[in-house]
């Protein structure tokens, strides 16, 4: 019986990165749909280089899509992502944003909060990315 676990544990991991590159990049999502636990794969990415070198490139592929989406918008005049792009990669050139005080709110959250607001936030992420 734990064999059996094992291989399907096994099976899991070497279709994580394909579905990693499904799931646009979003672990939490890539986790759910294999129905495993986050902490399995940082489990993993912790312990398997290979695994993790894979991951990561998936998600690096995410940000040069992300980045070419960012480009295709300033290529069309769109103002907030001129603003962002110019805030963000040439603050040496005195684009940065005018720092704002930030209040230290001490609050805990549940696991399950977090997991709650994680899902909440890339289900709205992957809506805005359709």
């Amino acid at each position: 019986m734990h064999t059996q676990k094992q291989k399907k544990f096994k099976e899991i991991k070497r279709q994580f990165p394909e579905a990693l590159l499904a799931n646009r990049g979003f672990i939490y999502t890539t986790c759910r749909q294999l129905g495993i636990h986050r902490n399995t794969y940082y489990s993993w990415y912790k312990e398997d280089k290979n695994f993790a070198e894979a991951c990561d490139e998936i998600i690096e592929l995410m940000g040069d899509w992300v980045e070419s989406k960012l480009f295709e918008n300033i290529a069309n005049n769109d103002t907030i992502a001129i603003k962002f792009c110019l805030s963000t990669k040439f603050k040496n050139r005195g684009y940065a944003e005018k720092e704002s005080s930030v209040v230290n709110v001490n609050s805990s959250f549940s696991s399950e909060d977090i997991d709650m607001l994680e899902s909440y936030i890339e289900r709205r992420i992957q809506e805005r990315m359709k």
